[in-house]
This record gives structure tokens, C-alpha cells and sequence, in this order.
């Protein structure tokens, strides 16, 4: 993922306005805008978005192979990582954050 200027021309599906201080670790702040693409499959450690019982959130992706579940971590340590069964919250990942454009300078 990419904090690129606005020469570079971003290839999503959509965009989306950061509204918290969940993912500061990674630079990524309220009023950022990230850019996501619709992927069929994501990787371990990739940043999503993902709608978590009708809320959208930005997510790193882990996959929990022991408990045949997913945990969602901020990249912030004053949240909890979220860890979900296959079978808790209805989840739908709806892709991956391929760049960022920061608000500030």
C-alpha cells in the first residue's frame, strides 16, 4: 500500500474517509482517505475493509487457523483485536486497502 501524491493514479473499486484513530500505527489518520480494491482473496497481515454487523471498519486480516477463525487488529495498542469464530458475527470483507492519501501534510 502506497502514500503516494496525486499524480499517481489509484486503481480501486472504491475509497473510503477514515473517521477514528484506529490504524495510526500505520500512518493512516482521521480524514485520510484509503482506497480499496475488491479482491477474491487477501493475505495474512493485508489491510481490509471490512462491514462487521452493519459497521465499516479497516482492519489487519490474520487468519486463526486454530480456532478455523479470523482476528482483525488495529494498528493502534489501545484497541483489542477482534477475534472471530466462523460461525460468530455476520462479517464481509469487502476488499483491500491498495493506497492512501493523507489529509495532512
Amino acid at each position: 500500500m502506497s502514500n503516494e501524491t496525486a499524480e499517481m493514479e489509484i486503481v480501486a473499486d472504491f475509497c473510503v474517509i477514515v473517521s477514528d484513530d484506529s490504524m495510526t500505527q500505520s500512518r493512516i489518520l482521521k480524514g485520510d482517505r484509503v482506497y480499496i480494491s475488491e479482491a477474491a482473496s487477501v493475505n495474512d497481515g493485508d489491510i481490509v475493509a471490512v462491514v462487521i454487523d452493519n459497521s465499516l471498519h479497516l482492519k489487519r486480516i490474520y487468519r486463526d487457523i486454530e480456532h478455523s477463525g479470523l482476528i482483525l487488529k488495529s494498528d493502534n495498542p489501545k484497541y483489542s483485536p477482534l477475534v472471530l469464530s466462523e460461525s460468530e458475527a455476520a462479517i464481509n470483507i469487502l476488499g483491500k486497502a491498495v493506497a492512501f492519501s493523507s489529509s495532512t501534510i
